[in-house]
């Protein structure tokens, strides 16, 4: 278990350069217009995507209805995570198809399990999904005051980033 848990949480970083360059495609700014300061070292890396502590500029916090100077959580997808995802996909199509030429395994129907299996896992690569899973845990949760769930700071998401408040 806990090699599983150092392979999710321990994937390596891509550079900061890469993590800048998909925040200003994604919302079409350069970097100094939306953060007056971005930690360059991830605080964290996954299979999908790495986060990054930075502090909205006054601009960008206007944009958002917080605070100016608020401290965020930065998600950047890694930049080749759709098509090692596709390529990976793929492979596990191609090896369940050859799966139902063998009689032991013709039965358990593994192309349909791949099929059911990468339509949630493909939806992961998209932050704007992420930030409306956070948004619907926000609201069912509402109630409960001790659980808390980041939120996602609108216009700051798109399909490669997602910004949200930073919580400890």
């Amino acid at each position: 278990c806990e090699a599983l848990a150092r392979l999710q949480s321990g994937a390596p970083a891509h550079p900061a350069e890469a993590a800048v360059a998909a925040g200003e495609r994604a919302v079409g700014r350069p970097q100094a217009d939306r953060f007056d300061a971005v930690d360059p070292r991830p605080g964290a890396a996954r299979s999908i995507a790495q986060v990054h502590k930075a502090t909205l500029s006054a601009r960008a916090a206007e944009a958002c209805g917080v605070a100016p100077g608020t401290v965020v959580a930065v998600k950047v997808r890694h930049p080749r995570a759709p098509e090692l995802m596709a390529r990976d996909f793929e492979l596990m199509r191609r090896a369940a198809a050859l799966s139902a030429a063998v009689p032991g395994l013709r039965d358990l129907r593994l192309d349909e399990s791949v099929r059911q299996f990468g339509t949630p896992l493909r939806e992961q690569l998209d932050r704007s999904v992420e930030a409306a899973s956070l948004a619907r845990f926000a609201h069912n949760f509402r109630r409960w005051r001790r659980v808390r769930f980041p939120a996602p700071h609108y216009p700051m998401v798109s399909p490669e980033v997602l910004v949200e408040s930073f919580e400890e």
